[in-house]
Order: C-alpha cells, then sequence, then structure tokens
C-alpha cells in the first residue's frame, strides 16, 4: 500500500491589474488609481499600502482587518474617503485611490504593495498631470517688401512642450512640417512658455489658389494637442501675377485664423 501525504496548498496574495493612468489633465474632477488583487482564506491578514515616488513612506495604507485608513504627504486632504470600488467586499472595497482635482504636484510614479502574513505582491506605474496652454497666438509681421515675419507662441504649459510649423497645400493635398525655424523655451514660475519664428519670402510659397500655415503645440507623453491655422487665399492668375508680384503678402490682410483643440 502506497500512503500519498496530503499537502496544503496555499496561493499568496497577488496583483491582478494595476490601473494608473498615463496621463491626467491639471484640475479635472477626479483620477482613480486601482490595484486589483486575489486573496485566499489563508491572507485574512492583509494591508494594503500605496507609495510615491520612491519615498519610504507610503502615502496611504489600508488594513481590513482593523478598518483603519491612514492618508499623509502628497495626497493628504486629496481623497474621497467614501469612494469604494466594490462595497460588499471587505477585503478590498478601500484598496484604490479616488483622488480629487489632480495637481502637477502629483506626477510621478506610484506603488501599489498588498502584504499578508503569507506572501507580498507589489507593481507599480507612472502618471503624468499635464498642463494645458493658456494662451495660444498666432501672428505677422511684415520686415520688408516680399520677406513676412511668423510667429506662433503658447504659454502655461506642463512638462515642456514641442512646437512645429506645417505647410498645408488643399489643392496639392500636400502637409510638409518646415524646417529651419528658430524656437525658444522658458521655464518661468513652474509653467513653460514656447515661441516659434520663420521669415517667408515670396519664393518660399507655392503657387497654389489656397496655402495654410499650420502651429502645432503638443505634450510629449500626452495626447494634448493644440493647432492654429492661417489660410491665405491668393487666387492669382497669369494675369496677375504679372501685374502683382508682392500678392501673396498683400493676402495677410485676408488671413483666418481657425482654434482646433483636442485633449
Amino acid at each position: 500500500i502506497l500512503w500519498f501525504p496530503f499537502f496544503s496548498v496555499t496561493f499568496p496574495v497577488k496583483i491582478k491589474r494595476l490601473s494608473v493612468p498615463r496621463w491626467v489633465r491639471n484640475g479635472t474632477d477626479h483620477v482613480i488609481l486601482d490595484c486589483e488583487y486575489s486573496y485566499t482564506v489563508s491572507d485574512v491578514r492583509l494591508v494594503v499600502k500605496w507609495f510615491f515616488k520612491d519615498q519610504l513612506e507610503p502615502v496611504y495604507q489600508w488594513i481590513p482587518g482593523l478598518e483603519k485608513r491612514h492618508v499623509s504627504g502628497i495626497l493628504l486632504g486629496r481623497l474621497n474617503f467614501n469612494f469604494s470600488v466594490d462595497p460588499s467586499d471587505r477585503y478590498s472595497r478601500y484598496r484604490a485611490l479616488y483622488i480629487l482635482k489632480p495637481t502637477l504636484e502629483i506626477s510621478g510614479k506610484y506603488t501599489c504593495v498588498v502584504t499578508s502574513l503569507a506572501s507580498q505582491d507589489l507593481r507599480h506605474k507612472e502618471m503624468l498631470v499635464y498642463a494645458p496652454a493658456k494662451n495660444f497666438s498666432v501672428s505677422h509681421s511684415k520686415v520688408a517688401t516680399s520677406e513676412t515675419d511668423i510667429f506662433c507662441e503658447a504659454t502655461g504649459l506642463y512638462p515642456r512642450p514641442e512646437i512645429s510649423l506645417s505647410v498645408i497645400l488643399p489643392d496639392l493635398q500636400k502637409h510638409t512640417v518646415l524646417q529651419g525655424t528658430k524656437k525658444q523655451v522658458k521655464l518661468t514660475n513652474g509653467s513653460y512658455s514656447i515661441l516659434l519664428a520663420r521669415r517667408f519670402s515670396e519664393r518660399d510659397l507655392a503657387k497654389a489658389n489656397v496655402l495654410i500655415l499650420e502651429c502645432k503645440v503638443y505634450i510629449p507623453g500626452t495626447n494634448y494637442k493644440v493647432t492654429r491655422e492661417i489660410s491665405f487665399y491668393t487666387g492669382l492668375s497669369d494675369v496677375n501675377r504679372g501685374t502683382s508680384r508682392n500678392f501673396y503678402f498683400t493676402c495677410f490682410l485676408l488671413f483666418l485664423a481657425v482654434l482646433t483643440l483636442t485633449s
């Protein structure tokens, strides 16, 4: 007769999914960071902790068995304590962070640590809080009979933005990002301003009925993008090409600015 000893198999507590948005807009109503985990009856002494960046002390701690929660540091005064992911489950109901009105200061790495007497598991993700442009403008200044400077400027952004200028020729279905632009970026009181400048001469402009200059400002690592377009309606014919060599630049008086915002 062969006897097989009985082994009690224990599955350790395990984080199944960590939900932390990659980016969120500054001043959004709220954002939820969730740490979904599995546990067994052997994990009755659970402790859920959230850490911010590489700090040694947790910014949030929940002990289900004692029905105690503690908030400190960057999240102090920012959480909705009435939020529960699952009111019926006493061991997971308060695992998530419901952060009110996220601001730039709370950008960074968030780590969820779930421990029990039997085991421990952890995961981390980065969250970026970005600030959109407070002001965004496109302007021009004529510097010579056949030369004009184009300026594109945006202020109040965070983190560091990028900017580009493109020429769109609807008639030819062409969209070209211009090279040789001058850019300037400044950081003042925690926000960025960015300026792009480009000088155009008559020979730079294509012989098309409609020509569009598009300025785009965006924040890398997010879906934030804002564009502004100036459209030039030249309507040149063979006759007035010969009678008005500077027509392209007089048509600056007829520009149309269109603002398109995606965030």
